[in-house]
């Protein structure tokens, strides 16, 4: 199997953005998408995968819709990721490009920064009784 393309999208879980849809929404709507789009281009990639987080379908007891206004029950974060969710798989079915999501939990291996992630501190904090 060929790796034709590989795009890391990398968005802070707690920050207080001061332009939410500059900072948070169109990075991780407009980085899907135009990935795709390059995706598309090239005839011989055949499958798409994408991974992406588990709060871009775990459902949070308010519904998206088109109407979804932010509050208490959806963060920049989940917002951003819930609508580049919806943004790929339109995209993917208007150019009859193949689409596999694969949405994580946690991400587990070697680190690639200096320190430690949410995720890691979620399990230290778990194993070490501090939640």
């Amino acid at each position: 199997m060929d790796v034709k393309v590989f795009s890391l999208q990398l968005l802070l879980l707690f920050f207080h953005p001061n332009d939410p849809q500059a900072e948070v929404i169109d990075p991780a709507v407009m980085g899907t998408v135009n990935v795709l789009r390059s995706c598309a281009k090239d005839l011989s990639i055949k499958r798409v995968v994408v991974t992406s987080s588990m709060v871009a379908i775990a459902h949070n007891g308010t519904p998206l819709t088109p109407h979804v206004v932010f509050n208490a029950t959806w963060n920049w974060y989940t917002l951003s990721k819930a609508l580049a969710e919806q943004e790929a798989w339109k995209f993917a079915k208007e150019s009859g490009i193949d689409l596999v999501k694969i949405h994580l939990g946690f991400t587990f291996g070697p680190f690639l920064q200096p320190n430690l992630n949410l995720s890691v501190k979620l399990i230290l904090n778990l194993i070490n009784s501090h939640i």
